[in-house]
């Protein structure tokens, strides 16, 4: 099955006001207080005049651990941008 110039021309259309992101992202920190960290983020943006839709959202972990200590959380956030429109 080939893909037709006509489909590619078909999605660009249906998708021309559609724009987005998302990222992924790891960390890692040795020192006196060793820390780990995970970041999931998403965001899509819907801009047509006069409107325009935003919907994201991000979730943040992070643990941590010092010297003669054992490893604790340190960050555990879910964060949802609020639907917009304008």
């Amino acid at each position: 099955m080939a893909i037709r110039w006509a489909d590619i021309e078909n999605l660009k259309t249906d998708w021309r006001y559609w724009d987005g992101n998302f990222d992924l992202g790891f960390n890692l920190q040795q020192a006196t207080t060793n820390t780990t960290g995970f970041l999931l983020g998403l965001r899509t943006v819907r801009s047509k005049d006069p409107m325009q839709f935003t919907l994201g959202a991000n979730y943040r972990y992070g643990t941590e651990k010092k010297k003669g200590q054992e490893r604790s959380t340190a960050t555990r956030r879910l964060a949802r941008n609020p639907t917009a429109c304008s």
